[in-house]
């Protein structure tokens, strides 16, 4: 989501079945941090999306934004939180 200048990117493609479901998220997703200065990471975003796989794209980043939101508990946020879910069906 953040495109830098001088970097390279490269295509790829996904074949996607109906019932898939991909959440594209910034760094601040998972380098949140709660009050012992753990980060959220990505076994914890896993986690979450094995909760999520029969919710929709709305639940899904509810239910992400709210498991981070809990595991940071009175942590001050230091990074956004940019996410997008996309889930598909026919």
């Amino acid at each position: 989501m953040g495109i830098q200048v001088g970097q390279e990117y490269k295509q790829e493609s996904l074949i996607v079945a109906e019932g898939d479901l991909i959440l594209l998220y910034t760094d601040g997703v998972i380098d949140a941090i709660n009050d012992r200065s753990e980060f959220f990471g990505l076994s914890r975003l896993s986690d979450v999306m094995g909760r999520c796989i029969t919710k929709n794209a709305d639940e899904v980043l509810e239910e992400v934004e709210g498991s981070v939101d809990a595991f940071m508990g009175d942590t001050p946020q230091f990074d956004d939180l940019t996410m997008v879910a996309v889930k598909c069906g026919k």
